[in-house]
């Protein structure tokens, strides 16, 4: 507080406890002396009022969303390049999981110099950002011979937040590819927030944050 709002309380303070007087038959000097005596501990309380109100500011500015941009994503890549390559080592085919996975394919394959990109469709939300029944795309005989043929392929998408895309669309690789195809492969989301989700690689973490990702290419 600066001292001229300090002189200022003071001040109105002063005028309360003269009104006050004169409506009771307290002597103004004996108000003063009381205040006085408990000014140590009316000053500790509004501390303590002034740091809860600060505290309580502070939480409402918490963001009601997580908002990830192209730039948080090359900048993540980009510093953890090298542990990315090692866990991504033989990789030469990507399954991008369309629309979701469309922009962290292309970045990725930009980074790793892998040409190969094969799309499956899976539409999972509605407008109203309701998961419904999944309704997964087929790939064609082609692009299930080159995944059969691929030396290793990485699953892409770009959140996993129950995990029924990533079961549903492992469900149907299970039926659809060769289990050696299968072994080694793996997958890679940019945000993951399903608790379950510890063997595969992510970028972001927000595992029980209930708050709704909004990625760049979303607005």
């Amino acid at each position: 507080m600066s001292k001229s709002n300090q002189e200022n309380k003071e001040t109105e303070l002063y005028k309360f406890m003269e009104a006050l007087s004169k409506d009771s038959d307290i002597p103004l000097s004996d108000i003063l002396k009381m205040v006085d005596e408990k000014l140590d501990e009316i000053t500790e309380v509004m501390e303590d009022l002034q740091a809860i109100s600060e505290a309580e500011e502070e939480m409402r500015k918490v963001p009601e969303t997580i908002d990830i941009s192209v730039n948080d994503i090359n900048t993540k890549l980009n510093n953890n390049l090298d542990y990315y390559k090692e866990q991504l080592e033989g990789v030469d085919t990507i399954l991008c999981i369309t629309r979701g996975g469309m922009v962290f394919a292309s970045i990725l394959a930009y980074k790793l110099g892998i040409k190969n990109i094969i799309n499956i469709n899976v539409s999972s939300y509605t407008d109203e950002n309701k998961q419904e029944e999944l309704r997964i795309g087929k790939l064609s005989k082609k692009d299930i011979k080159r995944l059969n043929n691929a030396n290793r392929f990485v699953l892409i998408d770009d959140i996993i937040d129950s995990g029924n895309t990533i079961i549903a669309v492992t469900n149907y690789l299970d039926d659809t590819v060769t289990p050696e195809a299968l072994k080694n492969a793996t997958s890679f989301v940019v945000v993951n927030k399903w608790e379950i989700y510890n063997e595969h690689l992510s970028l972001f973490d927000y595992v029980g944050d209930d708050r709704w990702v909004i990625f760049e290419w979303d607005k």
